[in-house]
């Protein structure tokens, strides 16, 4: 009888301890949740600076080279060349 005693103590310390571990483990995979989701609205953010860094760069880059500054004729027309295409698609999308 003794030894039954033993067991059941033994089992009910180890589901004590079992269930102070899950305890603890759903409280990091809380935290961690929590970190993930400002991670990604960090992420979201930066991504959203690099783009609008990319347009502000791809402008410069139009603004310079309609300019002439460079002297590159070739690129001047080029340049033009697509924006007059992107506004001639845009002409025909208002107009579909």
């Amino acid at each position: 009888m003794q030894d039954l005693d033993n067991i059941v103590e033994s089992l009910e310390k180890n589901i004590r301890r079992s269930l102070d571990k899950i305890s603890n483990l759903q409280i990091k995979n809380n935290e961690l949740q929590d970190e993930l989701a400002l991670l990604k609205n960090q992420d979201a953010a930066k991504s959203n600076l690099i783009d609008l860094c990319e347009e502000k760069y791809k402008s410069l880059k139009i603004a310079n080279t309609i300019s002439g500054s460079n002297n590159s004729t070739k690129d001047t027309k080029l340049e033009i060349n697509s924006l007059i295409r992107e506004i001639d698609y845009c002409i025909s999308q208002l107009t579909e």
